[in-house]
């Protein structure tokens, strides 16, 4: 079996666990919701103002330290804000074990007496 074709058949397996299926379904929640997908648009966009004040050296005012700070704290009460979060926590978490066990095999692959030829 070629690299390509195990990388897709991983695929296909990371596609049927619990921890993607859960991720998956949180995604498509919040996009499906109009009240949390606007509020995670304008999140977007304080995001997006606070890396240009940063990129022109612009300190944040107290005041906009604040309200961003107020904004988050609303978004991330939302329900489905809280389940995104934590299914992609597991996710993340499960792709860190899929990559350990990679790094794993390409250290043991040199010891390996299987003799493939790519």
């Amino acid at each position: 079996m070629d690299i390509e074709t195990s990388a897709r058949q991983l695929g296909r397996q990371i596609s049927q666990t619990p921890e993607y299926k859960h991720y998956d379904q949180a995604t498509k929640d919040v996009n499906e919701d109009r009240e949390v997908s606007g509020m995670m648009e304008k999140l977007r966009e304080y995001e997006n103002k606070v890396a240009q004040m940063v990129r022109a050296g612009e300190t944040m005012t107290e005041e906009f330290k604040k309200e961003y700070s107020e904004y988050m704290e609303q978004v991330q009460s939302k329900t489905q804000i809280q389940s995104l979060i934590a299914s992609q926590e597991n996710y993340l978490k499960l792709m860190n074990r899929v990559n350990e066990m990679i790094a794993e095999g390409i250290r043991e692959g040199p010891a390996s007496r299987i003799i493939t030829d790519f």
